[in-house]
């Protein structure tokens, strides 16, 4: 099964939000809540600015999957593989943050870290494995939480 548009939009967008809060949000709200993060040099203010990306993207993909493990309707317990819309939108938030933190790595140094790359492309590899084949698994939801 291919992307549909729905997929394709939420990649695009995961990737817009998620550079958004790198470049406009995290800074300004990091000055806000310490005076200090101003005077920090600037490797430093692009890891704290990276964490706080990091932060926004484990509160909202986390909350997705819980709500998906959680829940019932999409995930049975009776089943091992199945395809469920939730898991796919899910999954396509995680690739659109993992690519945006990807072109972070290759315009920061401060931020690159090959353990890093290789951990980010096996989950750009994995996310558009589960997403195209519509295949999901418990182990899935416990990664993504």
């Amino acid at each position: 099964m291919a992307y549909r548009l729905a997929h394709i939009l939420t990649i695009v967008s995961s990737l817009i939000f998620h550079l958004s809060i790198f470049r406009w949000l995290a800074a300004p709200v990091m000055k806000k809540i310490s005076p200090a993060f101003g005077k920090l040099s600037p490797k430093k203010q692009v890891v704290i600015t990276n964490s706080v990306m990091a932060l926004v993207h484990s509160v909202v993909v986390g909350g997705m999957s819980a709500y998906v493990f959680m829940y019932p309707g999409d995930v049975l317990p009776t089943t091992f593989w199945y395809d469920s819309p939730a898991v796919r939108h899910t999954a396509c938030v995680f690739l659109g943050y993992t690519v945006a933190d990807l072109l972070v790595m290759a315009t920061q140094p401060a931020q690159y870290d090959l353990m890093m790359l290789v951990h980010h492309l096996m989950a750009v590899f994995g996310s558009m494995a589960g997403t195209v084949s519509g295949h999901s698994s418990p182990f899935l939801h416990i990664f993504m939480i």
